[in-house]
């Protein structure tokens, strides 16, 4: 799986270190996209279809919706992933942005 970070390829773990949300969040994605049997581990605790050497995962992503967390595209599945410090969860609104990407997304699909 191929990992991007504001659009760029980190050379290693610690182009992505630090003690903050986004930190974790870029560990995170780091070690999903290193880690076939994660990726199938999700993939399968989750019920998606997300196929690891043919796969992208983006850590914020840009978009008119808003800047996503984890983003990963794959010809059979399309996910977002939204990290939050603390308990504190994403409102409505955030998610119904996504849930608009991830529509378009689609529709390029079909």
């Amino acid at each position: 799986m191929e990992l991007k970070l504001y659009g760029s390829t980190p050379m290693s773990i610690f182009a992505i270190n630090g003690l903050n949300e986004n930190s974790a969040t870029f560990a995170l994605g780091w070690t999903i996209a290193k880690s076939q049997s994660l990726a199938k581990l999700l993939s399968k605790h989750y019920k998606l279809k997300i196929d690891p050497g043919n796969s992208i995962l983006e850590l914020q992503k840009y978009g008119k919706e808003g800047i996503t967390d984890i983003e990963i595209a794959s010809p059979l599945s399309h996910i977002i992933m939204e990290a939050k410090a603390g308990w504190v969860l994403p409102d409505r609104k955030q998610l119904e942005r996504y849930a608009k990407r991830l529509k378009k997304a689609q529709n390029k699909e079909q």
